[in-house]
């Protein structure tokens, strides 16, 4: 389980950054699982989590204990840290413990500038393109700011972009979500594009023959609402879906309900703009 086979450092993290998914929580498995800890050290942890408190030591702690044991309630005295301690200590803590991350700040800190700031050189891809919008609203990613730069650099990096493993989908809408806000920038935006095109490496291909119909009619393009984006358009979802098949797919064909069932055309050298203008521009 990975609660006896983790290293203790990791099991820590998780049990700090994951404190609950999908309504259960460590203490919840635990009860279940009737795992026995074999050190003093995870059983330091799996106190933690069931019991949200920390145990003392005694006397006799060695010193690998009392190091977890003070990771711990450092970990522990930043979740639950008050406002009137200010974002100073959330700092000045960050810096002290490499550990420490996002999911370990109170929700109060997630709006000042300074600790979003120093949060950003290490957050993962898929956090950054969560947060973009916050980050911007919160005043953390000025125009030609360091912070900007370390953005536009963390979506350039096509390596880190594999690694992350994100669907180009999901980088569409969070780049189309980030532009239906105010003061967006434009060079992330530029870097959001083009980590759109570099992440079709991330989709595997499943070697079939596909044939992808398009609804063309005038009502894809009514409204929005797509994936809780006000300005994303079914004919916009569509379109980048299929971008997503002809550009890993090798053998594709595309096909539209038009005013009758016509062949469309589309190409896996097609731009989202270039697809969206075809599939536009039909009767129906």
């Amino acid at each position: 389980s990975i609660y006896l086979d983790k290293k203790l450092e990791t099991l820590l993290l998780h049990i700090t950054k994951y404190r609950s998914r999908e309504g259960w929580t460590h203490a919840n498995m635990l009860s279940l699982c009737h795992v026995k800890a074999d050190s003093p050290e995870r059983n330091l942890i799996l106190h933690y989590a069931v019991k949200g408190e920390i145990e003392e030591l005694g006397a006799d702690a060695t010193p690998e204990l009392r190091s977890i044991h003070e990771r711990l309630t450092r970990i522990n005295d930043l979740i639950h840290m008050g406002e009137d301690r200010g974002a100073a200590a959330v700092v000045a803590m960050i810096k002290e413990d490499k550990m420490i991350c996002r999911e370990h700040l109170p929700s109060w800190s997630l709006k000042k500038p300074s600790v979003l700031k120093i949060l950003l050189p290490q957050m993962p891809l898929g956090a950054l393109l969560r947060n973009l919008s916050n980050l911007t609203k919160n005043g953390a990613l000025g125009p030609l700011s360091d912070e900007e730069q370390t953005v536009v650099d963390k979506f350039g990096n096509v390596e880190a972009l594999k690694r992350s493993l994100l669907h180009p989908i999901q980088i569409m809408v969070a780049s189309t979500m980030y532009k239906s806000g105010p003061n967006y920038s434009q060079r992330v935006v530029r870097a959001l594009d083009k980590a759109f095109y570099d992440s079709f490496a991330n989709v595997k291909p499943t070697g079939k023959r596909h044939v992808l119909c398009y609804d063309v009619s005038t009502s894809m393009s009514w409204g929005g609402g797509m994936c809780n984006c006000p300005t994303l358009t079914p004919r916009v979802m569509s379109a980048a879906l299929g971008m997503v098949t002809l550009r890993t797919e090798p053998k594709c064909h595309t096909m539209a309900f038009s005013d009758t069932f016509v062949p469309l055309g589309l190409s896996p050298d097609d731009s989202l703009e270039a697809t969206i203008t075809k599939v536009s521009g039909l009767a129906f």
